[in-house]
């Protein structure tokens, strides 16, 4: 709107710009809240004002006066001819093709700012909530993974939310700016860096995708200084995970399957004692395939019975097989016994029964007086008549990481296990669930949460009940060691580090290790070498013993 009366109102503050070609002034009526470009007319005692969109202080009304003068020469035709005459002599005016593209950035961000001004009463909750939809809308599109979906609304429901809300006292989207998450990395300086990094990146997203394209908040905070801090993630910082100890495995894994299973029973609310009791099972299955597996906690949450493949293969043991001959031999002497009392019954020599045992015959054969000889125990016995054949399960899993992409199949020795957990899920779905129809098929997750539609369970769950309830608990009472090279908790990914490096040290070839762990060789190496010293330390610090010293005399050249 362009002004040319005489009388105008009181001024409260004003300042030259564009080299004194006008300048920029607010009016007491609007108490500064208004800032106004203000221009002589030439050769008239009159004055043009254009208001200074979303200035409402002095810095940001002289920022904006280049573009206020400009759209004051377009809102008045009389003053084109000026500006034409004006470029055509080399004057300080912008060029028509200038102008014209300038004229258009500041209609969109004139256009920009009346979103933001529009939405400045959208609350963090509500971007967020609609945030994590489109993203479950992606994952029932097949776009995006679970496991990526849960690990983006933990991040924002709990970290972003609580950060926001409670440690800035912000409610509106409109009051985040460039010093917002300033201290984002103090608020979470109780998790690992590569944490902070995974976060932030996710933070990053939701800002970019959401609050800047709904214009939520101000696209200049984002372009003009770094809006989120960096992490600087170290070779150290990338140890967060380390390996579990033998010692410290067998004190998690007796507590978890005894003292677990203990609190879950004694817990008097009869629902919440059901839904304890199956998650206590759930969670000793659960890490057992970690550390079985070297399959992170995504993979593993992932895997559905289909994806499971038990297999009896079978092994010879020694005693069952010295059992099963001498009852063999046993069985010969015996038909051998009844033949000699048959011949003796024909010749009529045989006319008490009572003196059965007045016949001659060989010791009676025991398991013992058996030897047996078994080259290699642990070899495969497809035939399940083999003398001495017991079962031995073998388990396959086949799953897909998300880092590559590429499937793979990871066989391991727990399928008793496997085969405990499923019937356990059958009987407990049965017995406990009221008479709700439930059904265990190969479609159905290994670890799935029967309260919500047998969805997979919740890793957060997971995570905490590790985190809270296993390693602080255990750590409080000065029962883990930890490893040797860090310093840093157990987590769930530290069952991967343990199998990884448990193979290492076994010696398992490094290529087949990287195959079945999806891992980089490369990075597997880093941790090849360090083991490989570990296992040829005899070669450093082996003695010749008994040597003696050589008998000779060294005799000077010089001097």
């Amino acid at each position: 709107m362009i002004s040319c009366d005489l009388a105008v109102p009181k001024t409260l503050e004003k300042k030259k710009v564009l080299n004194g070609k006008g300048m920029v002034i607010t009016y007491a009526e609007s108490n500064g809240t208004k800032w106004y470009y203000r221009e002589k007319v030439p050769n008239q005692d009159k004055y043009r004002n254009k208001l200074i969109p979303d200035a409402t202080t002095l810095e940001q009304a002289v920022e904006g006066a280049m573009d206020a003068m400009i759209a004051l020469k377009e809102d008045d035709p009389h003053h084109l001819s000026e500006l034409v005459t004006r470029t055509k002599s080399n004057d300080d005016a912008l060029s028509l093709l200038e102008r014209e593209e300038k004229l258009q950035r500041r209609k969109e961000r004139l256009a920009r700012a009346a979103r933001v001004k529009n939405n400045n009463r959208v609350s963090i909750l509500t971007a967020i909530k609609d945030w994590i939809n489109v993203q479950k809308k992606r994952v029932d599109a097949g776009n995006l993974e679970q496991t990526s979906f849960t690990h983006k609304d933990i991040i924002l429901r709990i970290h972003l939310y609580k950060y926001l809300t409670e440690y800035k006292r912000l409610t509106n989207t409109s009051q985040i700016n460039n010093t917002t998450f300033d201290e984002y990395l103090i608020f979470r300086a109780d998790t690992t860096r590569i944490n902070q990094q995974r976060e932030l990146t996710v933070v990053g997203e939701f800002i970019k995708k959401h609050l800047i394209k709904h214009a939520l908040i101000s696209e200049q905070n984002w372009v003009k200084s770094n809006f989120l801090p960096t992490v600087d993630v170290r070779q150290i910082d990338r140890m967060a995970n380390p390996a579990i100890n033998e010692k410290d495995w067998r004190t998690i894994h007796n507590f978890v399957r005894n003292q677990f299973t203990k609190e879950a029973n004694n817990l008097t609310q009869p629902i919440r004692r059901l839904q304890r009791q199956y998650f206590v099972k759930l969670f000793y299955t659960f890490i057992m395939i970690a550390k079985n597996t070297g399959m992170s906690p995504e993979e593993i949450l992932k895997l559905k019975y289909k994806n499971v493949e038990v297999r009896n293969v079978g092994r010879i043991s020694k005693s069952k097989k010295k059992e099963e001959l001498a009852d063999i031999f046993n069985q010969e002497e015996d038909r051998k016994y009844f033949a000699k009392l048959h011949e003796m019954a024909a010749e009529g020599k045989l006319k008490d029964l009572s003196k059965l045992g007045e016949v001659d015959l060989p010791d009676e054969i025991t398991a013992d007086d058996v030897e047996v000889e078994i080259e290699n125990p642990d070899e495969w016995v497809a035939d399940m008549e083999a003398t001495g054949r017991v079962d031995r399960f073998v388990t396959y899993f086949t799953t897909i990481r998300s880092k590559t992409k590429e499937p793979r199949e990871i066989p391991c020795n727990i399928g008793d296990l496997i085969r405990q957990w499923r019937e356990f899920q059958i009987s407990f779905l049965n017995e406990k669930t009221n008479g709700v129809e439930q059904k265990i098929d190969l479609n159905t997750f290994i670890f799935c949460n029967p309260w919500k539609s047998f969805e997979p369970w919740n890793q957060y769950t997971i995570g905490m009940n590790w985190r809270e309830k296993v390693y602080k608990k255990l750590k409080a009472e000065g029962k883990l060691v930890g490893h040797k090279f860090s310093e840093k908790p157990y987590t769930l990914y530290s069952m991967r580090s343990t199998f990884i490096e448990d193979h290492l040290l076994k010696g398992t070839d490094i290529f087949l290790l990287a195959r079945i762990a999806g891992h980089d060789v490369k990075t597997l190496m880093q941790s090849y070498e360090r083991m490989d010293i570990r296992r040829r330390a005899q070669e450093i610090t082996s003695i010749n013993w008994g040597a003696k010293k050589d008998d000779f005399k060294v005799e000077k050249v010089v001097g």
